[in-house]
């Protein structure tokens, strides 16, 4: 039984397809072997109002370490981009934003060794191929 791991389902999301719901939970469940913890669908707040819900925030010792937007039919938008940015300066505090398509990961017959994901830039709005070994 995984213990780090925790699964929230919103009323927001009822347009949200199995495809992305399922990919966010097996990739949930992969990196919560190599992560101290980590949450599906948290919210993040600003001066006391709801600003973000990445779909995976990944946590160390530190603090969060990397966000996961999972993408299946639109890819991650400038606007969400500029939000994490905002965030990040907002609370003088730096994580990891990662992008990985959720076709990806429901066509792995196991849990992978290796993800194929996109590193997001944020400041320079510039993307980059990287690989995560679990």
């Amino acid at each position: 039984m995984i213990t780090n791991y925790k699964y929230q389902m919103k009323k927001y999301h009822s347009n949200e397809s199995y495809m992305h719901k399922y990919s966010k939970q097996l990739l949930g469940l992969w990196l919560s072997t190599i992560f101290l913890s980590v949450w599906v669908e948290h919210p993040f707040y600003l001066d006391g109002f709801l600003y973000l819900r990445p779909d995976i925030v990944c946590l160390t010792e530190d603090g969060i370490d990397t966000i996961f937007e999972v993408v299946n039919k639109n890819d991650v938008s400038y606007d969400k981009i500029m939000k994490y940015r905002i965030y990040q300066n907002e609370n003088n505090y730096e994580f990891n934003i990662i992008k990985i398509d959720s076709n990806y990961i429901l066509q792995q017959i196991k849990k992978p060794e290796i993800l194929n994901c996109v590193y997001i830039d944020i400041w320079n709005y510039e993307f980059k191929l990287i690989n995560i070994k679990l």
